[in-house]
């Protein structure tokens, strides 16, 4: 009889916003896992914060990576795929000249044939092509290179850690919060980040007290954004939340609710609106309307209540109090890019028009491209405007952010069983509900 296997301990499956575990996941011993569901990124911050020793293994379909990390740094990499060689890496660094570099390769095959084990840099400091001190900085250019590659692997590769383990030669140390920004810019997973970033509610970031940016080894326009966030602030664009994302995960910055002022009118409870609340069909027609009863919009100075109450308005159809209590709250505090979005909606709601509705919810969408409510609103208004292709990629965003948002889930479903069935079809939930009059 077989003894029982272990189950493998899952190191940092699907890391927290902040970069941390969830379900308790081991800071020692083996683990395993796939890139879909702990990308790269999360992997070396992890492995940062719990100061880790041992040898990560990926291994796509393709082609398998190594790397060696020594109490949380990257000291060695090693890669099946030719991505730097020692040799085109210092003469691209100026280090060696073409002359150097040939006759070298020269020496060093030469070597090999005797002792196999004969490396690159000690045949050019042996030659006096190169002293140590370049040969070493070369080491660190060719790790970090192949520490970037590795970001490229596919998210079905499946990685392995077995901690204690330096399987590979160490080569250079190298700061893992350098490697994990590196990385994200090189290869840009905007969909990894607007995931990692929308599970905070507020979507404001400052940076954290301690963080220290110049382990990042940012360029002077990226270290610029980076210290942007002393203040609190949302990311705009592509690049800031690709950098939001890498100093959250590596826990330099932190999410905050900014501050609102006292008022003596109790905050309302939270509301949750039904199925993307009042539509235009549901809003009866002014012929058949019954008169208003709904009581005259009480506008707070304090920014999210006015949200709150917008919300509330909405689903109880009165869209004429929810459009001046959101636009107050958009006055007030013009950074929120969930207040545009609710504008924008409500805008639509009211008049049945397109233009003005879409460039609202693209202004949203520019000061956070994470926002969820402005990518389902923005996906029933390209839909009355017709631009099916536009609605249905936005309803697959914010599925990617929230799989839960009901009316998203339900629009990619429906899209997938069409898809199946070699049918594309218009009709839908919201083609119904949006259809004229």
């Amino acid at each position: 009889m077989e003894p029982a296997r272990r189950p493998p301990l899952q190191l940092g499956v699907q890391l927290g916003p902040l970069g941390t575990a969830d379900g308790g996941a081991a800071t020692t011993g083996d683990a395993e896992g796939m890139l879909a569901r702990t990308p790269l990124a999360h992997l070396l911050a992890y492995a940062e914060q719990r100061k880790l020793t041992g040898t990560l293994r990926l291994e796509s379909p393709t082609e398998k990576v190594e790397l060696g990390i020594e109490d949380g740094s990257v000291c060695a990499a090693s890669t099946t795929a030719p991505v730097a060689y020692l040799g085109q890496v210092l003469y691209e660094l100026g280090v060696i000249d073409s002359a150097a570099l040939n006759s070298s390769l020269a020496e060093l095959a030469s070597r090999r044939r005797v002792t196999p084990g004969v490396r690159h840099g000690d045949v050019l400091i042996d030659q006096g092509l190169a002293d140590a001190r370049g040969v070493a900085s070369g080491l660190r250019e060719q790790l970090e290179r192949k520490v970037v590659h590795a970001f490229s692997l596919p998210p079905s590769t499946r990685y392995a850690f077995a901690s204690g383990e330096l399987s590979a030669n160490r080569t250079s140390i190298v700061d893992p919060l350098r490697l994990v920004w590196l990385g994200v810019r090189a290869h840009r997973p905007l969909e990894q980040a607007l995931s990692t970033l929308s599970r905070f509610g507020v979507p404001t970031f400052r940076l954290d007290a301690g963080a220290d940016l110049e382990r990042f080894g940012f360029s002077k326009e990226d270290r610029a954004l980076a210290d942007s966030f002393r203040t609190l602030r949302a990311p705009s664009g592509p690049t800031e939340t690709l950098l939001a994302y890498t100093l959250v995960i590596t826990r330099a910055l932190r999410a905050e609710r900014e501050a609102t002022p006292m008022t003596s009118q109790p905050a309302p409870r939270m509301f949750t609106p039904p199925a993307m609340a009042a539509t235009r069909e549901e809003v009866a027609p002014k012929s058949v309307r019954r008169p208003q009863t709904q009581a005259p919009a009480r506008v707070s100075n304090d920014a999210r209540v006015n949200f709150q109450n917008a919300e509330i308005a909405v689903a109880q159809r009165d869209l004429s109090a929810a459009e001046i209590l959101c636009r107050r709250a958009t006055e007030d505090e013009p950074h929120q890019a969930e207040y545009l979005a609710l504008l924008g909606w409500v805008r639509f709601l009211r008049t049945d028009k397109t233009k003005e509705p879409l460039e609202m919810l693209d202004r949203a969408l520019d000061m956070f491209p994470g926002c969820e409510r402005a990518y389902v609103y923005r996906a029933q208004v390209y839909r009355k405007a017709g631009e099916l292709d536009k609605a249905m990629l936005d309803f697959r965003t914010a599925h990617t952010l929230n799989p839960a948002n009901v009316e998203a889930a339900r629009e990619v479903r429906l899209a997938e069983m069409r898809a199946k069935q070699g049918v594309r079809s218009s009709s839908g939930l919201f083609q119904k509900i949006l259809k004229k009059s």
